[in-house]
């Protein structure tokens, strides 16, 4: 494993850490680091969105049950009574993942433009 392999599944915390080697004719650390933070926070914002539909998930009642008189404002954002957590979880994973895309998408626009800029 190289000093740049990318860990499966980095955490906000390993993204933030994460140095670089400083070259000649290289990309600007600050702008690196700058987006890296960017990257890191919005991984951290996945993992919150992940862990609240998790959360979320677990609380539904049971197809059928009750619900409780009186919900929590952090559950207002609840999938039908007939949706299964199997559903609800893929659901949740499917939300995540559309995000995520959006990040790993704006990474390979934001290293074509210093590729591009590089050339000039």
């Amino acid at each position: 494993m190289s000093d740049l392999d990318l860990p499966l599944l980095p955490s906000a915390d390993q993204i933030r850490r994460r140095k670089f080697a400083t070259v000649r004719r290289g990309y600007d650390p600050d702008q690196v680091d700058d987006y890296l933070k960017q990257v890191a926070e919005q991984v951290e914002a996945l993992e919150t969105d992940l862990r609240d539909e998790r959360l979320n998930a677990a609380r539904q009642p049971p197809s059928g049950a009750e619900a409780p008189a009186e919900r929590p404002a952090a559950m207002t954002m609840t999938p039908p009574a007939t949706a299964t957590a199997a559903e609800t979880e893929e659901a949740a994973y499917e939300r995540i993942s559309k995000r995520f895309a959006s990040v790993l998408k704006s990474a390979d626009e934001e290293a074509q433009k210093l590729i591009d800029q590089a050339r000039a």
